[in-house]
């Protein structure tokens, strides 16, 4: 044992520090003390006789009203109307977001957008260069603005251009999590081993060609892990949208709160993390067949 704690001590003296991440830390944790310290904000206010009061009341109204059998209370709550239109929302709104994804990831890729991708050092004309940067520079510009605005925004917008409907809610969450989806697959394509692809562009394919045989092989399971993410969010946000007067879970559980039926609102809700939990599920599959 004496023998290896100068191993030990050595590996512990020689391990990688990161001085930011710690001091990101310190500050962040000093803010939040300095918030209770110094601010209006108090953990007492939660304690309140009066927020107990509330909370007592919401829980004697999470069960069914009395005098109703458990059966006829499940007999009136809407589980396809609700379920079904917040699942097609998400589902059109990410296979929309999935090729926006992939055509601005490319686009957006610093590897890719060179005149040189995987050979560097040769002598290229420099417009062509500055062309290539450029693509890619206002490629990236345009998913940072895309992703910048949120859903709600998107929707709210596309609500006065296109008028009533479910497709200003499917592509506000389209618009969204493409620019989300474009961002993490050109880094992750810029993340790639580079041999393979070295490889092939050295017998002379084309950046195109590499992309579709080499590089979309190789980033396939990750970029699924991204795509199911970002369908759980989506299917978060189709019912956040309901608030809007799209039909979806979050319709029903505004309807149920202005109705003050408690129940029926934590339903809604319920059903709605139900629903991620099967994307979830779903999403374990499909990436385990792939792995497999």
């Amino acid at each position: 044992m004496s023998n290896r704690n100068p191993a030990i001590a050595a590996l512990h003296a020689e391990r990688p520090t990161r001085p930011f991440v710690q001091a990101s830390m310190l500050i962040a944790l000093g803010g939040g003390f300095g918030v209770l310290l110094f601010s209006d904000v108090s953990l007492s206010g939660l304690t309140t006789a009066r927020r107990w009061g509330n909370l007592q009341r919401f829980l004697d109204e999470l069960s069914p009203p009395s005098g109703q059998s458990l059966g006829a209370w499940l007999a009136g709550v809407s589980v396809w109307e609700a379920v079904l239109p917040t699942v097609a929302m998400a589902v059109v709104a990410m296979l929309i977001a999935a090729v926006l994804g992939v055509s601005s990831s490319l686009l957006a890729s610093r590897r890719l957008m060179q005149s040189d991708p995987w050979v560097h050092g040769l002598q290229t004309d420099r417009r062509v260069q500055f062309m290539w940067a450029g693509l890619g520079g206002l490629t990236r510009a345009l998913l940072v603005c895309i992703r910048a605005i949120p859903t709600y925004i998107w929707a709210y917008i596309l609500l006065l251009l296109l008028g009533l409907g479910a497709w200003p809610a499917v592509l506000a969450i389209a618009l969204h999590n493409g620019g989300i989806l474009g961002r993490l697959g050109s880094e992750l394509v810029d993340d790639l081993p580079p041999n393979v692809a070295g490889a092939a562009w050295g017998v002379g394919a084309s950046r195109w060609t590499v992309a579709a045989l080499v590089l979309a092989p190789q980033a396939l399971g990750r970029a699924l892990l991204y795509f199911f993410v970002r369908m759980e969010t989506a299917i978060r946000e189709a019912t956040v949208l309901g608030m809007l007067g799209f039909v979806s879970l979050g319709w029903f559980v505004a309807d149920a709160r202005v109705r003050m039926r408690m129940d029926l609102m934590m339903l809604y809700v319920g059903l709605a993390v139900l629903t991620v939990i099967v994307i979830d599920a779903v999403s374990i599959v499909v990436r385990r067949r792939i792995r497999l």
